[in-house]
C-alpha cells in the first residue's frame, strides 16, 4: 500500500511541458495510474491500454520528467528486475491564470481533460442504469452545478477543504476502497463580468 502522498504543485510553465501533459495517450496512462491506486509495472501499463511496452516506458519516462509519476520499488519477475511506478499525486498548475503565450494550449488542456472525464461519467452512468442489479448497490455518482454566495474567506476555505479531503484519499487505505473520479470548477462569476450582473 502506498504512504500517504505528500502535497506538491507540478506548475508547467514551458511548451514542452504543456505537450507532455497535454498528450491524450499521456492522460490516458496518468487515469490509468490513479485508477490503480498501487504501484505497476510499464508492462502493466502496457497490457492494460494495449500499448507496446517501449512505447508505454517512453510515455512514462516524460512523465517522470514533469514530476508526475514516479519510482516506487523494485521486484524481481522471473529474473528479471521489474520497476515499478506511481503516480506522484501533484496538484497540476497549468499557468492558465497568468499571460505567458499558451492560452491556446492551456484551453485546449482544460477542455480535453473536463471533456474526457464527462464522457467517463455519461459512459459509466449509462452502462450502471442499463443493469438492474448495479442500479441497486446504492449511490453511483451525481452531476450538479451550483452558485454559492461566499466571503473571500470563506470560497478559500472550502477550496482547502475539497483540496484536503481529495490528497488524503488519493491512494486506497482498505480493500473496499474504490476509486471515484471528479472534476472541479470553482470560480468568482464576477471576475470576468462588466459592471452590469448577468
Amino acid at each position: 500500500m502506498l504512504e500517504k502522498p505528500s502535497p506538491a504543485v507540478v506548475k508547467l510553465e514551458t511548451e514542452h511541458e504543456l505537450r507532455v501533459y497535454m498528450l491524450p495517450l499521456r492522460q490516458r496512462i496518468m487515469r490509468l495510474l490513479h485508477l490503480e491506486g498501487r504501484p505497476v509495472t510499464s508492462k502493466h501499463v502496457a497490457d492494460t491500454l494495449g500499448i507496446s511496452p517501449s512505447s508505454a516506458r517512453h510515455h512514462l519516462n516524460l512523465l517522470m520528467e514533469i514530476g508526475l509519476v514516479e519510482h516506487d520499488h523494485y521486484e524481481h519477475i522471473n529474473g528479471i528486475k521489474a520497476n515499478y511506478l506511481r503516480p506522484t499525486h501533484a496538484t497540476v498548475s497549468i499557468g492558465d491564470h497568468y499571460d505567458d503565450g499558451l492560452k491556446q494550449e492551456q484551453s485546449m488542456l482544460v477542455e480535453g481533460l473536463y471533456f474526457s472525464i464527462f464522457a467517463n461519467f455519461k459512459t459509466t452512468m449509462e452502462q450502471h442504469l442499463s443493469d438492474p442489479l448495479k442500479a441497486q448497490r446504492g449511490f453511483p455518482g451525481d452531476l450538479f452545478s451550483s452558485i454559492a454566495h461566499l466571503t473571500q474567506a470563506q470560497a478559500e476555505e472550502f477550496y482547502q477543504l475539497v483540496r484536503n479531503f481529495l490528497e488524503e484519499h488519493a491512494t486506497p487505505k482498505t480493500t473496499a476502497d474504490t476509486p471515484w473520479e471528479c472534476a472541479f470548477l470553482f470560480y468568482n462569476t464576477t471576475l470576468g463580468q462588466s459592471s452590469k450582473r448577468l
